[in-house]
């Protein structure tokens, strides 16, 4: 008999773990093509303002991305989180190089501590930080890489963006 109740404890438990397992997941599970229209309103709102240079602090990084590809600008896409050592290394390289490439390649950097980036670390499976993603004008990833970049690995790679 107590082996009964113990077997029977443990089923409901397991059922229990089971339960909010599968509803913690369908809670967290992104809608794409809800995000990807609003990304797509939000776009053709600015444009329709001619003011999209100050409305650029609005944007979140996804639609960031997701504008300066449609206007087929290369982009360079870190994601990372603020306490990473290899993460903090490389923002140094990134606000280094930011201000040399301005007008030319777009960069940007995604906390993945932010809950509004979770959807970036899904797209681009990260397992580990900082991952660097550059593409190019047609909008073709050209780099993808985890881990610290030296900065004239970087300066190689943005280079080549511009050729």
């Amino acid at each position: 008999m107590q082996k009964k109740n113990r077997v029977l404890i443990i089923s409901i438990i397991m059922i229990l773990v089971l339960i909010v397992g599968v509803k913690i997941w369908t809670n967290n599970k992104p809608n794409s093509s809800e995000e990807s229209g609003k990304a797509i309103e939000k776009q053709d709102q600015l444009s329709n303002e001619g003011d999209i240079a100050s409305s650029d602090e609005e944007l979140s990084i996804t639609e960031k991305l997701e504008a300066s590809l449609a206007n087929g600008e290369p982009v360079w896409l870190v994601l990372g989180t603020r306490r990473c050592p290899a993460c903090i290394k490389l923002r140094g390289v990134f606000n280094e190089l930011e201000n040399d490439y301005v007008g030319k390649i777009t960069f940007l950097e995604a906390d993945l501590d932010e809950e509004e980036n979770r959807d970036l670390a899904r797209r681009y499976k990260v397992n580990y930080v900082p991952k660097s993603v550059m593409y190019d004008r047609e909008g073709n990833i050209t780099l993808m890489e985890v881990g610290y970049l030296d900065k004239d690995f970087v300066t190689e790679e943005l280079n080549r963006l511009i050729e």
